[in-house]
């Protein structure tokens, strides 16, 4: 994929970059940026992704660093410190889906490490969402709630100071007895994906079974 394929958008007051679907019926991947990244961050990982999927990559709420962050004041961070950002992505999806030529009740979440809780803490507040990709991610403290059946992936490196390992394993296994279905992939690395951890979340999102259910949300 070329430069040419991406643009650039906004909806609901967030910019965001995007690549369009080859059928309005594409599912709709989100990209979630890490603190102190931005719209551009993800894009490392379009690849990874079939080329007829949308592909939106919106920018965090606030300013952090030379970035943004999905939270106010930034790490730490518990569960309730990603409602603002879970409301606004409820609204943004929609509006951006457009944009992508890509379905809006398709969605599936891919997040790097904050980007990441936020991905999750918006499926557990009740956005829609078909699947979960934890790129070096966590969960935050505090989250509660229930993930049906909701297929996960979780990349993370064996040498992640940022979010250790043993944090990594255990949130997993929060999301499993959340109910989640969770495929863990960990690879000799640091704050970032591996090589081996990236070919497998292709096929991953290559086999998921993309239901057309929805849960309710659970904000008022």
């Amino acid at each position: 994929m070329g430069d040419a394929d991406i643009e650039r958008g906004e909806a609901d007051g967030l910019p965001f970059l995007f690549r369009s679907g080859q059928e309005i019926e594409s599912p709709t991947v989100c990209l979630l940026h890490g603190l102190g990244g931005d719209e551009n961050s993800m894009w490392v990982f379009a690849h990874a992704f079939p080329p007829g999927w949308g592909l939106l990559a919106p920018r965090a709420l606030y300013p952090y660093a030379t970035g943004y962050s999905w939270t106010e004041n930034g790490p730490p961070s518990r569960f309730s410190a990603f409602d603002d950002a879970s409301r606004r992505l409820r609204s943004f999806i929609p509006m951006a889906a457009k944009a992508a030529a890509s379905d809006p009740e398709t969605v599936v979440w891919v997040g790097f490490s904050q980007g990441a809780a936020l991905a999750v803490s918006a499926l557990l507040r009740g956005v829609s969402g078909k699947a979960c990709a934890m790129l070096s991610g966590f969960v935050p403290e505090g989250a509660q709630g229930s993930l049906p059946a909701l297929p996960v992936f979780w990349a993370h490196g064996r040498r992640d100071r940022d979010v250790p390992l043993a944090r990594a394993r255990a949130d997993a296994d929060l999301l499993l007895s959340m109910g989640a279905q969770v495929e863990f992939c960990e690879a000799d690395v640091d704050h970032r994906v591996g090589a081996a951890c990236t070919s497998a979340l292709s096929r991953w999102l290559r086999a998921l079974p993309i239901p057309s259910a929805d849960r309710p949300s659970r904000f008022p």
